[in-house]
């Protein structure tokens, strides 16, 4: 994979550089702008790509159910 530019893109240029199967039904990649978030799923070993001046992160790589958790039920302590 040969992708060059000569400035820093936004995240959502460089999803767009970064799609294996651009045509696939499911997104491969999760764009958030929630510290909390990109912060649950580097603890759970997946990568987050930030790009200076951008708020958004993408957050490599993702399955299907990534996108239906809710960061609510994290936050909730179980006695």
């Amino acid at each position: 994979m040969d992708k060059s530019s000569d400035m820093v893109l936004p995240p959502g240029f460089i999803q767009e550089f970064t799609e294996d199967n651009p045509f696939s039904l499911f997104p491969q990649q999760l764009s958030t702008e929630r510290p909390d978030r990109v912060t649950a799923n580097l603890m759970e070993g997946r990568i987050a790509i930030l790009a200076e001046g951008s708020p958004t992160a993408l957050i490599v790589p993702v399955s299907f159910f990534a996108f239906y958790q809710s960061m609510a039920v994290g936050l909730l302590v179980h006695f």
